[in-house]
């Protein structure tokens, strides 16, 4: 049994019982005055090899305790769950907090005297004198390190009901950030939805810029968020000219920031975290007059531009300051509470106008309170990294349960060969795809390969957002990921071109790598076609034997189909 005792002054018990073989759970217990307690305990070395982090770029190597490996989550930020994992996928440990709000740190790291991985937890208690308690949940059990992250993301659905997720939250998606950025125009919004329609996008996702004349970026008119005329003409005709194309519309909205030269700066003046930094403030949720105006504000945009969603942006920068005081105008003194409560509100509001509304959050809050608040996870952006844009896909998908998972906006070099351009897609194929280029200016390769693997994605959707995904151990960065049900399974290979079938009959092979080669171990005949990036046919045999290596095209997709008895 691994024991969790306090490491600090304050009077903390904790209780401590098994639940299975290899899943444990210990019950903390303190009185809460806003004070920092901290709890260690020191867990076998076992197999451990490295470490998963909710929303670390990749893997992570062990390291030793005067230099631990930390994960710091609250409401805002990450999610309270660490992970030691032995070189495979296999798990060793995994350590969860029950805590959704307040600041949770989780550090691991190699004692030497020892051999042991010590593992010391930090709670940040809120600020209110009460009764404070929560739960940590130790997992030893050798199983897939992916299998112990569901499990997690299970048990913290036994406290925080996930928000309804609508179908439309897993059809892919045209943003317009990376491919306008602030230049918006009405009658190009409509052009480059009219051809989105034709390549399976139902969604249209209009992004910072609809709300200010301003083109350069930044933030400092955010705040007024009245409908630029210059950039889309009349909202409510707008939505309604998308509508009528088969759009639905999705608007983008800073919940964090008020711009210095915004004409609504002086209405919140006192309602502030700390000074302004490059011309805005940061809201303070903890004032029930900005928690009443988001949620006013929002629900009146739905209702009046009979919007279909929101995204809701920068949740992240709502954290304290150096010159963060509590004030008696103040009605929730808890910064976090204050930031859970605002999205209750702001959720129950538009929920009450339109049951199937679309809510975006992104990554990096996405821990077990935010499922409640938003039906969308989307990766943090990453333009045109799709090393990048994949791990954050898988890491999502690893913890988000039912929740979409949105990649970060496409986007790439229109000069290049199409088979490299397909690798911005191909690479988050775990994820709902959301493209952001011109697709008026795309060229014909371009435009085919594209189609191709949009519709590619769109028939085999239910494979690759429902069935559980099973990717190679953080540290291969998920080299390969697998998909499978009885009849069917799915292998997408990014660094590793090694593929052995399951034999459950029809198995799809999507080459990510850098090789237009991959060794596949067939144990049984197959009939296989190969086509290129767009959808171009390359090759129609039968396939049969051990293990064959295969020319497959980069970016090129194989379907082999299982001969009956074979």
């Amino acid at each position: 049994m691994i024991n969790f005792i306090p490491d600090s002054g304050e009077k903390i018990s904790c209780f401590t019982k098994q639940l299975l073989p290899g899943i444990e759970e210990t019950e903390v217990r303190c009185v809460s005055s806003g004070q920092t307690i901290r709890l260690a305990a020191a867990l076998p070395l076992d197999e451990s090899f490295s470490v998963w982090q909710p929303i670390a770029r990749g893997g992570c190597p062990l390291h030793p305790e005067w230099n631990s490996v930390q994960t710091t989550a609250s409401i805002i930020k990450g999610a309270p769950v660490h992970q030691l994992v032995a070189q495979g996928g296999r798990n060793t440990v995994t350590i969860a907090v029950a805590e959704p709000l307040h600041r949770v740190q989780i550090k691991t790291g190699v004692r030497e005297e020892t051999a042991e991985i010590i593992c010391k937890i930090t709670l940040q208690l809120p600020t209110e004198q009460e009764e404070y308690r929560t739960v940590i949940r130790i997992d030893t059990r050798h199983l897939p390190y992916e299998q112990s992250l569901q499990e997690v993301t299970k048990w913290w659905e036994s406290n925080a009901i996930p928000a309804i997720v609508p179908k439309e939250a897993k059809e892919p998606m045209y943003s317009t950030w990376y491919a306008f950025h602030q230049n918006l125009t009405p009658q190009e919004i409509l052009q480059e939805c009219r051809l989105a329609r034709q390549l399976g996008m139902r969604t249209v996702l209009l992004d910072d810029g609809w709300q200010t004349d301003d083109t350069h970026r930044g933030y400092a008119y955010c705040g007024d968020w009245n409908p630029a005329i210059s950039k889309v003409g009349q909202m409510e005709t707008l939505v309604n000219n998308l509508h009528t194309e088969g759009m639905r519309v999705i608007l983008w909205y800073n919940l964090a920031y008020v711009g210095t030269l915004s004409s609504g700066v002086e209405r919140f003046a006192g309602m502030y975290l700390g000074p302004a930094v490059r011309k805005c403030y940061t809201l303070d949720p903890r004032y029930k007059e900005v928690r009443e105006y988001w949620a006013a504000t929002l629900a009146k945009a739905v209702r009046d531009w009979k919007l279909d969603g929101l995204k809701l942006d920068f949740i992240d920068s709502f954290e304290r300051t150096e010159q963060d005081l509590i004030t008696e105008k103040m009605d929730i003194p808890s910064l976090e509470k204050a930031v859970q409560v605002m999205l209750e509100e702001i959720y129950r509001a538009v929920f009450a106008i339109n049951h199937n509304i679309l809510i975006e959050f992104r990554q990096n809050y996405i821990g077990p309170a935010m499922r409640q608040y938003a039906n969308i996870f989307r990766v943090a952006d990453c333009p045109a990294d799709a090393f990048q844009n994949r791990l954050g896909a898988v890491h999502l998908r690893l913890m988000a349960g039912n929740t979409a998972v949105h990649s970060d906006m496409l986007m790439w070099d229109r000069t290049q060969p199409p088979e490299l351009a397909a690798r911005q897609l191909i690479q988050v194929l775990c994820a709902v795809p959301q493209i952001s280029v011109r697709l008026s200016k795309l060229n014909a390769e371009h435009y085919e390969m594209l189609k191709f693997l949009l519709d590619f994605w769109c028939v085999h959707k239910n494979l690759l957002t429902e069935a559980e995904l099973h990717p190679t151990g953080p540290e291969t960065n998920y080299a390969q990921i697998v998909f499978y049900t009885d009849t069917e399974e799915m292998i997408l290979c990014y660094d590793q071109n090694t593929v052995k079938l399951s034999g459950k009959g029809t198995a799809y092979i999507v080459n990510g790598t850098a090789s237009d080669r991959v060794l596949v171990r067939l144990g049984g005949t197959y009939h296989a076609e190969i086509m290129d990036c767009m959808g171009s046919r390359i090759q129609k045999t039968i396939l049969s034997g051990d293990w064959r290596e295969i020319e497959i095209p980069i970016s090129g997709v194989m379907i082999l189909k299982k001969e009956s008895g074979a």
